[in-house]
């Protein structure tokens, strides 16, 4: 069983990437990232860390994969988000 070899040549200009181009359409204030950093390549999915891509300089981290797998993964973050706002609350009081 052979592995296949994925590859991935960043574009000059970062603002042309499609993970860039994706956070520039939620985040408002659009910031050109400082490089990209590739943390997973497969052939249907892809991780991204883009470095100081936030006003803060904080760095943001873009998943590619298949549309049914990003909804899952949307519903679950969902979920621990609302959980730990509840939490966060809670501890508040």
């Amino acid at each position: 069983m052979s592995k296949s070899i994925t590859t991935e040549i960043l574009p000059q200009k970062l603002l042309e990437h499609p993970a860039v181009k994706a956070w520039s359409q939620l985040q408002p204030e659009r910031v050109e990232p400082e490089n990209i950093e590739i943390l997973k390549l497969k052939r249907k999915s892809a991780v991204y860390r883009l470095i100081r891509a936030r006003p803060n300089s904080e760095p943001v981290i873009a998943k590619r994969c298949r549309r049914r797998i990003a909804r899952i993964e949307q519903f679950i973050q969902l979920i621990i988000c609302h959980d730990r706002t509840k939490l966060l609350a809670s501890a508040a009081t």
